[in-house]
């Protein structure tokens, strides 16, 4: 396993936003978590990648414990994160905050090499064009590649994306899931918060569902979409769900 989460708990005060949560974790697999707004699940990220402290349990990545580390320190052991809201260092070039994740990921790489691996991933992503360009000039789906970029500049074993397709249209959700496939057969392990469920279904491996911060279910999308927890708790109609994942 790449990832094994082992009875993971958050508390914040008198609210327990996530309880005794674990899930392996394949390397190469693409993991979907799925939840109604206020599930836990981008506080199960935080934990995962050192946001928050985790109040009880165990987050072993590679091999070695990661929970009570630093976030700088995990990202430099390869596990790095998107987040749900985009904010790029607006007044650097799309280039230059792609050069920052390079030089603080994994390989730690100086800024020669770090400007190219920038150029390598922009290509990769599609912003080749928009490199020079003040990144707060991007579009909405331009600044999610350029977030994922950032991501993948740090050369990450693990990514952890956290509503990488939230507002973009149907052609601009389409090219992104052309893209993570692409980022998975390079070799990376990828975890997504998504609400898109066609998009969801159709690229996940396996998926695990959260509820009021605990796991109700976990199997194959086609499993998923028929357990009666987890329609009940957020899918609706499972029919409607299987037409729309075989339509991704």
């Amino acid at each position: 396993m790449i990832l094994d989460v082992d009875q993971m708990t958050m508390r914040f005060g008198g609210l327990t936003a996530v309880k005794k949560v674990s899930f392996g974790l394949r390397e190469g697999e693409i993991l979907g978590l799925i939840g109604p707004n206020g599930a836990g699940k981008t506080t199960l990220f935080n934990g995962i990648n050192g946001v928050y402290p985790v109040t009880s349990g165990s987050v072993t990545f590679r091999g070695g414990a990661i929970h009570g580390l630093p976030t700088w320190q995990i990202a430099r052991l390869g596990l790095a994160r998107t987040h749900q809201i985009v904010r790029p260092l607006a007044e650097l070039t799309v280039r230059e905050n792609v050069v920052a994740g390079a030089c603080f990921g994994r390989e730690r790489l100086g800024l020669r090499d770090a400007a190219r691996v920038a150029d390598e991933v922009l290509e990769r992503v599609e912003l080749a064009s928009k490199a020079d360009l003040p990144a707060g000039k991007l579009n909405l789906a331009q600044k999610k590649r350029l977030e994922l970029a950032r991501a993948l500049a740090s050369r990450p074993y693990l990514l952890l994306l956290d509503e990488v397709l939230a507002g973009l249209n149907p052609s601009e959700v389409s090219t992104m899931l052309e893209t993570l496939r692409e980022v998975r057969s390079r070799g990376v392990t990828l975890i997504l918060i998504e609400h898109i469920m066609h998009a969801v279904m159709s690229l996940s491996d396996r998926v695990l569902v959260l509820h009021c911060g605990e796991r109700i279910a976990e199997g194959t999308p086609e499993q998923v979409t028929r357990d009666p927890r987890v329609v009940e708790a957020y899918l609706g109609d499972p029919a409607s769900i299987g037409r729309a994942a075989g339509e991704a």
